[in-house]
């Protein structure tokens, strides 16, 4: 093969948005959004600790988003090292299609979400680790079995064969001071690469920001490499009084001290647009939940990225909760990566929308969780404990040793993450509303006493979980009318309405083709 991949511009896709189709050949087609770097022999939406014009992120020690790269007579499809992006594909006759969206992946396709599956494997699978998540994505197609969505992984692909490589790397970490050593270096990488002066996108690299460990902690070591923005947001999810210290989250204290400039989350989610906030539904599905906690309160910075920017870096601290936690579950004390939470999957197609390339950097080396533990609980590392439920002390190290004053911080665990079972704007909820009486014939007077009745129930727990400090709480699962899964339907019916707006885009595509 020559090595090129032919590319095909089409403006209405997102803009790191890309479906690529590899022929028995090993021709590759790829139709992408207007800010994908394309190249010769690759293409990339992403970092990673290497050198940008080279495009070897395929076998790099870190990456951060999705690519393809030829090399040989392989086609390397490349996944991150985090489960906050993902890769998916699928045969189709003879041809291997591969995308970074899942709503890309259906709309080119013609495939369908089947409402009748239960899909909690498909999105929590993954938590379980590298080497414990199923791939299989159920869909209704009448010639296609299933999709696959990968993570951690490169897809190989030569000739019509599919392989899977780990991006997982391991190292023999000694020390407090090896760890963060090295860590730095990798950051380091990292900011040299987005700031390439082949980018033919100019990055724009910044911090998510709260008054927690892990956040303040990532906003430390990426001050050191010349980040100097930051989002926040001033109150947490308490249903607590704003004056009372459960109810504030913000960052803004650490981010003086560390001389970023502020830009504070709009929290009214009702001025999100409509089509935004379709993006943030359709991250994904736990059914029988009864609810979708996401992270619809960052609709106006990823509006932002979209209008302003050309393409962002946002460092979060997703995984601090498990890497630097001086007692973290069993099931998570092994050498790999597993989850609790889905925290940052909000963004899954959001952030292609947007333009955002997430970078949580407790992710970075994140698979020596049993070299770094030991760490938390070393002699040295005393002077930073605190003997709780909230102990990180190598989270608080990092932030001392950066001078943000012991006391102003962290002081227990908070969230900005809300409850979700309804549109919040206006002329979506008239939509849903409308789908809700065409496709269950369910009306407006049970949808009320739905919504009012689960959430009277699950500001009760709250407030009470906080009094009683029983730690996380699932307040958000349903309490009444469980049968009744709102958070499937909104799933589902967000997906499909973002697949046929891209069914339109890729009917020239088709046509052309036949």
């Amino acid at each position: 093969m020559s090595g090129d991949i032919e590319y095909r511009l089409e403006p209405d896709l997102p803009k790191l948005g890309w479906i690529a189709k590899v022929d028995p050949s090993n021709k590759v087609t790829v139709w992408h959004g207007p800010k994908v770097e394309c190249h010769e022999e690759w293409m990339v939406e992403g970092v990673w600790d290497g050198d940008f014009r080279s495009g070897n992120f395929h076998d790099s020690t870190v990456f951060f988003g999705t690519g393809i790269r030829i090399k040989e007579d392989k086609i390397y499809v490349c996944s991150s090292i985090t489960n906050q992006i993902r890769i998916i594909y699928c045969i189709m006759d003879t041809e291997i299609l591969v995308s970074n969206s899942l709503i890309l992946m259906l709309a080119f396709t013609g495939a369908e979400i089947d409402e009748k599956h239960d899909y909690e494997s498909e999105c929590t699978s993954v938590l379980r680790g590298t080497k414990s998540y199923d791939r299989r994505f159920r869909v209704k197609h009448r010639a296609i079995d299933c999709f696959y969505q990968v993570f951690y992984e490169n897809v190989i692909l030569s000739h019509g064969n599919i392989s899977f490589e780990t991006r997982i790397k391991y190292s023999d970490i000694t020390s407090y001071e090896d760890y963060i050593s090295r860590v730095g270096i990798i950051l380091k990488n990292v900011s040299d690469n987005y700031r390439s002066q082949a980018r033919r996108c100019r990055v724009f690299p910044f911090v998510m920001l709260s008054s927690g460990y892990d956040s303040t902690a990532v906003a430390c070591l990426t001050k050191n490499i010349g980040v100097e923005d930051c989002y926040t947001c001033r109150l947490s999810n308490s249903k607590l009084p704003r004056f009372m210290e459960r109810a504030n989250d913000d960052g803004t204290p650490a981010a003086l001290h560390l001389g970023m400039q502020v830009h504070y989350l709009d929290p009214n989610r009702k001025h999100v647009e409509e089509e935004d906030e379709l993006y943030f539904l359709a991250r994904g599905a736990r059914a029988g939940m009864g609810n979708l906690i996401n992270e619809l309160i960052m609709h106006s910075m990823t509006k932002e990225m979209e209008h302003q920017r050309e393409v962002g870096v946002v460092f979060r601290g997703d995984h601090g909760d498990v890497i630097w936690d001086v007692n973290p579950r069993q099931r998570e004390l092994v050498d790999d990566i597993v989850r609790m939470d889905e925290s940052g999957t909000s963004l899954i197609e959001m952030r292609l929308k947007s333009g955002i390339i997430p970078v949580p950097a407790p992710f970075i080396l994140a698979a020596n969780i049993l070299k770094v533990h030991p760490i938390s609980q070393s002699e040295d590392m005393k002077p930073w404990r605190t003997h709780d439920t909230y102990d990180r002390p190598i989270a608080r190290r990092i932030i001392e040793s950066s001078g943000i004053r012991r006391g102003t911080f962290a002081k227990r665990k908070k969230a900005v993450l809300k409850l979700y079972r309804f549109p919040e704007n206006p002329g979506l909820q008239k939509k849903f509303r409308s789908y809700l009486k065409r496709k269950y014939n369910i009306g407006g007077a049970f949808v009320t006493l739905y919504l009012t009745s689960n959430s009277i129930a699950s500001n009760v727990k709250h407030i009470i979980s906080y009094i009683f400090r029983y730690g996380f709480v699932n307040y958000g699962k349903a309490h009444f009318f469980k049968r009744f899964d709102m958070s499937f339907i909104l799933w589902v019916w967000a997906v499909e309405e973002l697949t046929m707006k891209y069914r339109k885009v890729f009917q020239g595509v088709h046509q052309d083709n036949n």
